[in-house]
């Protein structure tokens, strides 16, 4: 069942982790201003939430003003690679995070450590990899005996617009036009390590 669970999760990160969109050739489509698009620019800081502690195996995130905790948390070490995985199983809404690197320490979402928000089973995810996405995700509990770990993270994630048609969109310029989203107050709690 171990092994099954791990394959599982090892899976459905890399099928995030590895997502790509095809470069769109063609005219611009959107005759907009360059820059990324905020969904909520009324939203609240999320830095303002008192949050109650968090339980054995729980994440949780701040996203526009709403605390979000997952129904399973888990983790994977694997030759040097950390996978961190939250989600909603009823509708799809989670993070998952890969590291490189298996030990304490605070990570720079970078090249090599990517964070994946998806709202849901359907939509298209929010990545660090894309558009200068930018965070940091500290270890602060490693707990290998009891396989488990702690710890805490913040980061903006992108992803591409596209218009009714499914087209990439481009402002006047020809630059890409992005949607982004940040997950505040972000922490896990002695969520459990596959090894």
């Amino acid at each position: 069942m171990k092994a099954l669970r791990f394959f599982l999760l090892f899976c459905f990160g890399l099928l995030i982790w590895s997502c790509e969109v095809e470069p769109f050739e063609g005219n611009s489509l959107s005759e907009t201003d360059p820059e990324v698009i905020d969904p909520d620019p009324e939203e609240e800081d999320p830095e303002e939430h008192e949050l109650p502690p968090l339980n054995a195996g729980e994440l949780r995130f701040v996203l526009k003003g709403r605390s979000f905790l997952t129904d399973r948390a888990n983790s994977v070490l694997n030759n040097g690679i950390t996978t961190i995985v939250g989600y909603d199983i009823s509708n799809g809404e989670g993070l998952t995070v890969h590291l490189n690197g298996e030990g304490s320490g605070t990570y720079l979402f970078d090249s090599l450590n990517i964070a994946t928000y998806s709202p849901s089973f359907v939509d298209r995810p929010y990545r660090t990899s894309v558009h200068h996405g930018e965070g940091t995700l500290s270890i602060t509990d490693l707990d290998l005996p009891n396989a488990h770990m702690s710890g805490n993270f913040e980061l903006i994630a992108y992803r591409e617009t596209f218009d009714s048609e499914g087209n990439i969109v481009f402002d006047q310029n020809g630059n890409q036009i992005f949607d982004s989203v940040e997950l505040g107050s972000g922490e896990f709690f002695m969520i459990n390590i596959d090894q």
